[in-house]
């Protein structure tokens, strides 16, 4: 009994997420999902209580995922560590954002594209602001650690700066690049944006200070 529960729901799962990337939340309907997992609508109910949840558990993953590696870098200490600030750890950072947006093209896909109007359709905003939040007070640490090896970067500039990075992934996934195509044009972004923070940061200065507190 309980295999066929779940078959049913993995029905409805698979077909709701065939409608939502055809119709977007807006434009779904669960009378056509219904139809289309030859249930009832009344039966879709007995496992989803609305269109938001089925649209929450299909891209569940990714968000988990997404809050993992927010927990992560909102923990990072960037003082303590001078590899950090290598251009060689920032190659590897963007193949490992390659390798997830890879990994997770289609779930991001639903997020980003197609969720107006369900309980995540702020969710660019929401990230949006969260990151710029994270850089400012990144930028605050680092301002009062290294007052001459940083110039005065403003809070417009950490939000333009922001909003640009999350473009790059809208663009990278709106026109669905292959892996080895993220990687290449990620590593390339991250080598052009590399040397221009650091006509910013004094990197190389403040990569000595760090392994001097060693």
């Amino acid at each position: 009994m309980q295999i066929q529960k779940d078959n049913i729901r993995n029905l409805i799962l698979r077909e709701s997420r065939k409608e939502f990337q055809e119709k977007g939340f807006a434009g779904a309907n669960i009378r056509d999902i219904a139809n289309k997992s030859n249930v009832s609508i009344g039966n879709i109910y007995n496992y989803f209580p609305n269109k938001d949840a089925i649209f929450h558990e299909i891209v569940k993953p990714t968000l988990t995922a997404i809050e993992k590696t927010i927990k992560i870098y909102s923990e990072m200490n960037y003082l303590d560590d001078d590899y950090q600030w290598s251009l060689e750890y920032h190659l590897k950072f963007v193949d490992q954002i390659a390798n997830f947006l890879d990994s997770h093209r289609e779930n991001l896909k639903l997020i980003l594209f197609k969720s107006e109007k369900s309980k995540l359709g702020s969710f660019k905003e929401d990230f949006l602001e969260w990151y710029t939040e994270l850089m400012n007070r990144n930028m605050a640490i680092l301002k009062k650690e290294f007052p001459d090896e940083i110039n005065n970067i403003s809070d417009f500039f950490i939000h333009t700066v922001t909003s640009f990075y999350l473009n790059v992934v809208i663009e990278i996934l709106m026109h669905d690049l292959k892996l080895e195509e993220m990687q290449k044009n990620l590593r390339e972004l991250m080598m052009f944006l590399y040397h221009g923070w650091d006509s910013l940061m004094n990197n190389e200065k403040i990569i000595l200070r760090i392994k001097a507190k060693k």
